[in-house]
């Protein structure tokens, strides 16, 4: 365990000199805005696994500068390059998350590390510390191997990837995917944004949205503020029923039983404050704008194109995707290569999908078949 900064040093200069690093990170979110690094784990080409203490108190951002001149190996590494980002002021050039790479390759999304490993290297990974308490020191020796195998393994797994990815002429497609996931991982979370992930957001009408908007940038700048988790300001349950409600006076707040005495007392005026502001605003557009059953039918035409590309239906198709359909417009990003002219196909209804799994013209009849009886 690196816990001195003379052993960070030579650690530094060791990735600097490495073409590639594979790595993963254990962290805990609990009692906290933002996940708490406690341990990083780093697999170079020139030895055993090193972990690193993220409870040390060490200056992390000359690795994280080292880090980011190097091709990382991460495995679902979207959380891993957020906490670094944060942390040791990671700024990545290049990624090969194998994660990303199985599903362009025919191996589902998202699929779990062990269950890649096993048919691809013939390893079995017990994962059996995964809850484990990763801030006690010193780690215990079934806590060093759990967190040295998840990245012991990562170049040979990364290595069969790429073998597969160039038998299906993919390396160029798959460049551009671990791109974007990068950028979707690393991009700020903007406060205004934040009602987009209450649950029953996408349901609410025009006074409710705007209400939510704002209660839940307020509740965002609080919890971040105290550093706590966000429930602990206000769970989303209650979040969302104050945005139905949308009291105006402290009678009306106090007068749903569901609100804690703790919660009036300290943030009352401000969830009143909020409400207010609310009234006053435009809302924020649906997050949905199609029909369910719109929607439904192109994540069905999703998986069809995944039997006959192997491109994960749900790495392919997403809300943004739904949006541009929705909207007319081309699909974002490599999607609109890839799938762009089928998908639009199968929103305007010249393609549908049968139950086979099968796209075909609209009236749901193939090329050169009868219609079969009623």
């Amino acid at each position: 365990m690196i816990d001195s900064a003379a052993a960070l040093d030579v650690l530094v200069a060791r990735v600097r000199r490495a073409p590639w690093v594979a790595l993963d990170t254990e962290f805990h979110q609990e009692g906290h805005y933002a996940p708490r690094l406690m341990v990083l784990q780093l697999q170079l080409p020139d030895g055993d696994p090193v972990l690193v203490d993220g409870r040390a108190g060490l200056d992390l951002s000359p690795l994280g500068a080292a880090l980011s001149a190097v091709t990382l190996i991460v495995h679902g590494g979207a959380g891993d390059l957020r906490i670094l980002a944060g942390e040791a002021g990671l700024v990545p050039a290049r990624v090969f998350d194998t994660q990303v790479a199985a599903a362009l390759v025919g191996e589902g999304w998202p699929r779990r590390l062990q269950d890649l490993v096993r048919p691809h290297l013939g390893i079995h990974m017990p994962k059996t510390e995964t809850v484990s308490d990763w801030s006690r020191r010193p780690l215990s020796d079934a806590q060093r191997a759990y967190a040295e195998d998840d990245v012991r393994v990562l170049p040979a797994l990364a290595g069969s990837l790429r073998a597969h990815l160039a038998a299906r002429d993919r390396t160029a497609l798959d460049a551009a995917v671990q791109a974007e996931r990068v950028t979707i991982a690393l991009r700020p979370a903007a406060p205004e944004d934040a009602w987009r992930a209450v649950p029953g957001a996408p349901g609410a009408d025009d006074p409710t949205r705007a209400a939510l908007a704002e209660l839940a940038a307020w509740r965002e700048a609080e919890a971040h503020l105290r550093d706590v988790p966000r429930h602990q300001v206000l769970n989303d349950g209650l979040l969302l029923e104050l945005a139905r409600r949308r009291p105006t006076t402290p009678e009306g707040l106090r007068g749903n039983r569901r609100v804690p005495s703790a919660l009036l007392k300290r943030d009352g005026a401000a969830v009143l404050a909020a409400v207010e502001r609310a009234a006053s605003r435009t809302p924020p557009p649906p997050l949905r704008a199609w029909p369910r059953a719109w929607g439904d039918t192109l994540r069905a035409a999703a998986a069809a194109l995944e039997t006959t590309t192997g491109i994960a239906a749900d790495l392919l198709l997403d809300d943004s995707v739904l949006a541009a359909l929705h909207a007319g417009g081309p699909l974002p990003g490599w999607r609109e290569g890839v799938a762009g002219e089928s998908l639009r196909a199968v929103a305007d209804g010249r393609l549908a999908v049968r139950a086979d799994g099968r796209l075909v013209p609209g009236g749901g009849v193939a090329e050169g078949e009868a219609p079969s009886a009623p």
